[in-house]
């Protein structure tokens, strides 16, 4: 399998010295990265200048249409074999890439995902200085059995810990865009039904809370409901397939 690697960096609205700081670190794990793709999903101001590098590509939305949309235009686009997903406000650490895609070809896999460090949005992250916040390792399934059952229940994989083949995607499909807020777990699911997910157990990214999706729709009511009933569409699909325990077979 090919080795050259496409991170995908979908953004709307994002702090510039966040955004640049996501494709600095996609940009530093080396050879095996063909391109940085940055997806502005219709934003309403403009970010910084971003590093200048041959590999960093800008892809635009003229509105905004959601994080499933920008993520199917970075795969269509993708140069790469393998795609990655890195948040714009999220950071790759050094050495991610060799290290996860190195353990995906010797285990003949074509999907993966690791562990990261969740951080406080107001963590100031200097080139160079430790980064300290709670460590979230990857899931505790060692096989397809395990990770299936797990996803049956919840979403356990992280956006920015993926790494998977294209041809993962040309066998499953893209992103579902009807989903806002459940697309990741949905594509997982997908995926689980056709490839055993590989587990790179190791904290290889940061996660910055505070700001994000996830807390945007704690606050708002409507945004929460709609989540909710994207998470039970996903449960009822594939609970009695992948669990079929009572719970999941009401």
């Amino acid at each position: 399998m090919n080795a050259s690697v496409s991170i995908v960096i979908p953004v709307f609205n994002q702090r510039p010295d966040l955004l640049k700081r996501a494709v600095l670190s996609a940009l530093s794990q080396g050879p095996q990265v063909a391109e940085v793709v940055v997806v502005d999903d219709g934003s309403t101001r403009t970010f910084l200048e971003l590093p200048s590098d041959a590999r960093v590509r800008v892809l635009a939305h003229a509105e905004n249409r959601g994080i499933s949309a920008a993520l199917n235009t970075g795969l269509r686009a993708m140069r790469g074999s393998w795609f990655c997903w890195l948040s714009s406000d999220d950071t790759f650490a050094e050495g991610k890439v060799p290290r996860q895609l190195g353990e995906l070809r010797a285990t003949d896999k074509k999907a993966g995902c690791h562990g990261y460090v969740r951080v406080p949005a107001d963590t100031d992250e200097e080139d160079g200085a430790p980064v300290f916040g709670t460590l979230c390792w990857p899931p505790l399934w060692n096989d397809g059995d395990g990770a299936r059952k797990e996803l049956a229940h919840r979403c356990s994989v992280n956006g920015s810990t993926v790494m998977i083949h294209r041809s993962v995607f040309d066998a499953v499909g893209e992103f579902d865009a009807r989903y806002r807020y459940g697309q990741d777990w949905e594509m997982w699911c997908r995926i689980a039904s056709r490839f055993d997910w590989h587990r790179t157990v190791a904290i290889l990214g940061t996660r910055r809370e505070g700001e994000n999706l996830t807390e945007t729709i704690a606050g708002n009511p409507a945004l929460a409901a709609r989540r909710d009933e994207e998470d039970r569409q996903i449960k009822r699909r594939w609970g009695p397939i992948f669990c079929g325990c009572e719970k999941c077979r009401r």
